[in-house]
């Protein structure tokens, strides 16, 4: 019986759809880069939240976001290994995190320290579970592509060259809010991001004919049902050294986030530089990486 997916036939993905799909990868990169550098900024200067509390309300929701991915990951194979496309669960995710990240600096001080706290949770737990259903099945499309290992290269290789461009856009767009000495640039760099995150997802979405659903059912148990012999059984054995990278990336996670979460104060409160030169600081360092894209695309 002949599968209906025609990428598992060997036919190749036109080059518009791999920049279609490449493409939704800078509005989720930008969003990331954004509350990166800005999202203590914003709380502890236009919230007047306590750094430590909006690190705190952080830290737990990452920890959420460790345990939201995976989950997010297996149902979404489930869903298209029964025969249907992961695109519900991008677009669906995609337009969760828009609304989220404008609940998320709509925040108003007024409300004081406490309901602060619990409005920046209750919004990172949204915010960080709608992005991983935007981000984790729209990831995973690469996977489905079978029978041709440069179609899969090449969509990665888009992903990540539009990511790269995110961050530019995720440093430029507050820039330019807070260089026109706007009442509150972080709100309206909300609006702005939400904006760009349904254009791109919709023109991300015009490549669904590169990514068919499998025709034929294959039966996936859900994990309330299976035991955890039976669970980890279903994957491969892992390669030697595997904790060691993974934990190497744990490490390396954590070093960035440390690093892009204080690099604002310190540029801004030790060394007393102005937004302006913040801003090139930091355009001129994701303009460097970017020049080695084209290593990426060919």
């Amino acid at each position: 019986m002949t599968s209906a997916n025609p990428m598992s036939s060997g036919r190749y993905i036109k080059w518009h759809h791999k920049l279609l799909y490449g493409m939704h990868e800078l509005s989720l990169h930008a969003i990331e880069v954004f509350l990166r550098l800005y999202l203590i900024v914003h709380f502890a200067e236009r919230v007047k939240l306590p750094p430590w509390m909006t690190g705190i309300a952080l830290l737990v929701s990452l920890v959420w976001d460790a345990w939201i991915e995976p989950w997010v990951g297996r149902q979404s194979d489930s869903w298209y290994a029964s025969g249907r496309s992961r695109w519900p669960w991008v677009l669906g995710g995609t337009l969760a995190s828009g609304f989220s990240l404008l609940l998320m600096f709509a925040i108003p001080p007024e409300w004081g320290p406490a309901m602060c706290f619990a409005a920046l949770l209750a919004s990172s737990f949204l915010l960080n579970t709608s992005l991983a259903f935007a981000s984790v099945p729209y990831a995973a499309l690469v996977g489905d592509v079978r029978g041709n290992g440069d179609d899969q290269s090449q969509l990665i290789a888009w992903r990540l060259a539009f990511g790269s461009f995110g961050s530019l856009v995720g440093i430029a767009l507050p820039g330019f809010f807070l260089s026109n000495k706007d009442l509150n640039p972080f709100y309206q760099s909300a609006w702005a991001f939400t904006i760009c995150l349904f254009l791109f997802g919709f023109l991300a979405s015009l490549s669904r004919p590169a990514f068919l659903p499998l025709a034929k059912n294959f039966e996936v148990l859900p994990e309330w049902q299976m035991s955890w012999r039976q669970l980890f059984s279903r994957f491969p054995r892992p390669p030697e050294g595997i904790i060691a990278f993974l934990f190497a990336g744990f490490i390396l996670n954590v070093g960035l986030t440390i690093n892009s979460s204080t690099a604002l104060p310190f540029y801004k409160q030790a060394l007393q530089f102005n937004d302006s030169e913040v801003q090139w600081i930091l355009l001129l360092f994701f303009a460097c990486l970017i020049l080695f894209i084209p290593f990426w695309l060919w």
